[in-house]
């Protein structure tokens, strides 16, 4: 529940009468009032299904205290259920309205109507409406759709892994319809070109805050039209950041000149990292090791993976140098086995991403490169290294 938008609940005294209720009802646009005690107890509600049977056709005055006709025993929720238990809950005792409770603190209510709404914002209804787009305003409403799904999908408990999932997916699908608009402003063929998506993308790893990390490869018989997939990658860059996918503020993208290059050069570019690369050079690469197509041909990257595969596996100190950088990163541990914290804002803190996820995503392109595995994700990285170092499951 805590990941949801919860609605802010409209709460009266036992005492109030019908008319101020309804009435408050009616003005606020809701479907129910609460009715809580001096100590902000809930002792019962009062819904908009409710009036039909027991006020109109009861004929109860309107002067009437609440607390006459409200529903007692009011089922609640706590802030850590999800919102499939919101839907079991409303299904087992056949109502449409739960209080949502902070140990006893109310800090919400969620409705039958909220449910069905979580609905609506389905993978396939947003993946429509993102491939039908056909301008830049259309798809910033979409990409503000795929957060919210994102976060209705983490409040119904789904796991981190396909969460994750779910969300390179969508943010694929809205890049590569991006893609495609830009590109037939600036007349160019698809063919001709991939945009390539790096790191946390291009491991497919996409959480729902997450900068641009992406390049560009062309044909080589496109040298001469640079300056047009340049123009071209500014406006998809601008673009994303115009839907809510900042900018990369280490100039990881696709508008840097030294990213928007040809299939030669990327070639080059991968031999030397791999042959004459220094520590400092690596550090900053590691990033390009985790990359995949996300629009355009292909098969454009297909050599530059046959390489990276073939050559990292066969040169050692190529995998000492990334060995040696990994090493920067320190768990959060001291020698006791005790998490080891860092003052903010006079709360203790760990970094999850520096001191933890990052070490498992290095570890896994290490050995995958070590092995000469081609997967790019995580998990398929382990699962791959798994096989070939014939470790058991665990």
């Amino acid at each position: 529940m805590r990941d949801l938008p919860l609605k802010k609940p409209i709460s009266v005294s036992p005492n109030t009468s019908l008319q101020d209720a309804l009435q408050l009802i009616h003005d606020k646009k809701v479907g129910s009032v609460l009715v809580v005690d001096e100590g902000g107890g809930i002792v019962g509600i009062l819904t908009r299904y409710d009036v039909l049977s027991r006020v109109t056709l009861a004929q109860v005055p309107l002067t009437t205290p609440i607390e006459l006709v409200m529903s007692r025993s009011v089922k609640t929720l706590s802030i850590d259920d999800t919102a499939e238990t919101a839907g079991l809950t409303m299904s087992r005792y056949h109502i449409r309205h739960l209080p949502v409770l902070r140990g006893k603190e109310l800090v919400g209510i969620i409705s039958e109507r909220d449910l069905f709404s979580l609905q609506r914002l389905s993978l396939n209804n947003i993946s429509s409406a993102i491939r039908s787009a056909e301008d830049v305003d259309t798809l910033k409403d979409c990409a503000s759709n795929i957060r919210k799904f994102a976060r209705n999908l983490l409040g119904q408990g789904v796991q981190a892994r396909q969460l994750t999932a779910l969300i390179s997916h969508l943010n694929d699908v809205l890049t590569a319809q991006l893609i495609t608009l830009f590109a037939k402003q600036h007349h160019l063929n698809l063919e001709s070109f991939a945009w390539i998506s790096l790191g946390s993308e291009g491991r497919s790893e996409q959480t729902i805050a997450t900068d641009q990390d992406n390049a560009l490869i062309y044909m080589d018989s496109e040298t001469s039209k640079k300056s047009h997939y340049l123009a071209f990658a500014k406006d998809v860059n601008q673009a994303l950041d115009a839907c809510g996918y900042p900018l990369c503020k280490g100039n990881i993208m696709a508008s840097n000149p030294e990213l928007c290059i040809s299939q030669q050069e990327w070639l080059e570019r991968f031999a030397r990292w791999i042959e004459q690369g220094n520590p400092e050079d690596l550090l900053n690469a590691s990033i390009f090791f985790d990359f995949r197509a996300l629009a355009g041909n292909e098969s454009l990257l297909e050599p530059l993976r046959e390489y990276v595969v073939k050559r990292a596996e066969a040169t050692p100190r190529f995998i000492k140098l990334l060995v040696e950088n990994s090493l920067q990163w320190k768990v959060p541990f001291n020698w006791f086995g005790s998490l080891e914290t860092k003052d903010l804002d006079g709360k203790q803190i760990i970094d999850i991403k520096l001191q933890g996820t990052a070490i498992v995503v290095d570890c896994a392109r290490i050995y995958s490169l070590a092995n000469g595995i081609s997967a790019v994700n995580t998990r398929e990285r382990l699962a791959a290294i798994g096989r070939a170092l014939n470790l058991d499951e665990a």
